[in-house]
């Protein structure tokens, strides 16, 4: 069973729903905006400012530490300051905190990160206290967990990366997790991601992407065939650097040389995790964390609202936003199959073998977009350009 609060104004000051106990987990995600100095999650005994602080976490840009500590009766106790500095300015992140019978288990971005003992007993927490420089986007109260899912719940090792992943300029390759033939005590056992069925209906074949030869968007009964010309495939020039990728790491970043072409096509097969909120598909130049990328074609899929927010960012300023769409198409832990297409004027986009939207091109040259990029809750078996 989990709780949840969303989008809370910060400073935010809340209880802990059935307190803290072993197998508590605590999923935080938001934002930190550029510039931002500090920020920090406390797990205390009370509602009022002085009362004990079982856990604090500071998270320090100015210094790039994170500092874990205790406050009883007024005072603070002995800092704990080792360990990575796993956050970016302007990036989102997912904390993981987890009560253990020791202490806690506090994990960034699936990757654990830290352990703290327990100083003040965590039978006696049952608020929690986050303040600074920080958006939250929610925050999770999880009362079970399986320490053998890989989506969704605290990683007991660090995540594998795949050898065809692509480590962005920002992100800390993590160590990689012993994949076992029969997993033992200790050892993060990867599930294998299951392949979409070789004839699922209408969709295309994966060998060979093509966009539906329907586009009907809100009709599907009507069928509008673009003239021949803007049909025909992209033929690029070095087929090695658009070779597909399998099962890669999120967040990902795939680089396209020579940046996007009319008639090029991307497909994408996976998945919402069980437990998604959002996943984000981007078309952008670069993966530089800042200044942040201008995005030319913005594909954000939210479960919370069950929308999906169509945009560009151009100077760190996004666009005017569209929403219009005929359903909400997607399902947590259901597999889909995604095509764009980008054509002379606008983007078009395919899900499971019928077009579903359009976003026409705000900016140009096209090919200043060398990235496609995928992040959030999203578990992704394939990537195909043709």
């Amino acid at each position: 069973m989990a709780q949840q609060v969303v989008r809370p104004s910060v400073p935010y000051r809340g209880s802990v729903p059935g307190g803290v106990y072993e197998g508590k987990l605590i999923e935080i995600r938001g934002t930190v905006p550029y510039g931002a100095q500090r920020f920090e999650i406390n797990l205390m005994t009370g509602y009022d400012p002085s009362s004990d602080r079982a856990l604090h976490l500071s998270v320090r840009f100015d210094g790039r530490i994170v500092v874990r500590n205790s406050m009883e009766r007024g005072a603070w106790g002995i800092e704990e300051r080792q360990g990575i500095f796993p956050f970016s300015s302007g990036r989102d992140f997912t904390i993981m905190i987890l009560a253990e019978i020791s202490g806690y288990r506090i994990a960034v971005n699936s990757q654990h990160c830290w352990e703290y003992n327990h100083r003040i007993s965590m039978s006696r927490v049952s608020s929690i206290f986050i303040d600074g420089t920080i958006q939250i986007e929610r925050i999770e109260f999880i009362d079970k967990t399986n320490p053998y899912l890989y989506t969704g719940y605290y990683p007991t090792c660090p995540v594998a990366y795949p050898a065809s992943y692509i480590t962005p300029a920002y992100i800390t390759s993590p160590g990689i997790c012993p994949i076992p033939a029969i997993p033992s005590p200790g050892v993060c056992p990867i599930p294998s991601i299951p392949s979409f069925p070789n004839n699922p209906g209408t969709r295309p074949n994966p060998s060979i992407p093509s966009y539906p030869s329907n586009p009907g968007g809100f009709n599907p009964g009507t069928c509008v065939v673009p003239p021949p010309e803007q049909f025909q495939p992209y033929q690029p020039s070095g087929r090695s650097s658009l070779a597909p990728v399998y099962n890669p790491s999120i967040p990902y970043a795939y680089p396209v040389y020579g940046g996007l072409k009319p008639g090029m096509m991307v497909y994408i097969s996976g998945r919402p995790s069980a437990s998604a909120h959002r996943f984000t598909i981007n078309f952008q130049n670069g993966t530089a964390p800042y200044p942040p990328p201008d995005i030319s074609f913005h594909f954000d899929v939210r479960f919370f609202s069950r929308s999906i927010i169509r945009n560009s960012r151009v100077n760190n300023t996004w666009d005017r936003e569209e929403t219009l769409i005929s359903h909400f198409p997607f399902q947590q832990a259901v597999n889909f199959d995604l095509i764009i297409r980008i054509e002379n004027d606008r983007y078009m986009v395919a899900l499971n073998g019928q077009h579903f939207v359009e976003f026409k091109h705000r900016m140009k040259p096209l090919d200043r977009f060398d990235t496609l990029y995928i992040e959030n809750d999203i578990v992704v078996s394939s990537i195909r350009f043709s």
